[in-house]
């Protein structure tokens, strides 16, 4: 079993208005392109931060904990996922992780809501939005790149394949960190 070792570990009080903010910007969206309100197809309302904390790390964490292995004193405890039930939340996980991909990609995100920085481990927002803006090509690759391994999940999921899972857990920490490493963190 893959288990993603968290660098850094961030945690903000707006994670559950991040997600409102993030399903009414959608709600809101709907609603004026069909009222004809607004004609560009990309909304760009929430953060970045707020889209990982209320959706990305959710939804890989869940992937990332679909198979474990805790070691005992009377031996190996394997978890997996068993009913249709833990598939399926497996699988709106998944799917979220990949519409999230999509959301990453729209140009003209705001990283980080004001106050949120940590120059102690991060770039600030104006280095982070420079490297962003002058290595697009790039944010587009890894958003890409996480958008193939939520998918790849989701074929893992469909099958039913634990293993697979498992596999594909260590290709999506692999896109996460390609990306921190060069647009979050690079110096670390």
């Amino acid at each position: 079993m893959y288990r993603r070792p968290f660098k850094l570990t961030r945690t903000y009080a707006f994670s559950l208005s991040a997600a409102i903010l993030a399903c009414s910007g959608i709600a809101h969206h709907s609603h004026a392109q069909q009222d004809g309100l607004n004609a560009d197809p990309h909304r760009a309302d929430a953060t970045l931060v707020e889209i990982m904390d209320a959706i990305v790390m959710p939804a890989a964490d869940t992937l990332w904990n679909a198979v474990t292995v805790e070691m005992t004193a009377d031996g190996d405890i394997e978890k997996v996922p068993e009913t249709d039930e833990e598939w399926a939340k497996l699988r709106r996980a998944a799917e979220q992780l990949a519409q999230s991909a999509e959301m990453i990609a729209v140009p003209g995100r705001t990283l980080e809501p004001v106050g949120t920085e940590h120059p102690e481990y991060e770039l600030n927002t104006a280095q982070m939005t420079a490297l962003v803006e002058a290595k697009w090509s790039d944010w587009l690759a890894d958003a890409n790149t996480l958008h193939d391994a939520a998918m790849q999940s989701i074929q893992m999921i469909d099958a039913r394949n634990v293993s697979g899972l498992s596999i594909v857990g260590g290709d999506l920490d692999a896109a996460c960190e390609s990306c921190h490493q060069q647009f979050w963190y690079p110096s670390n």
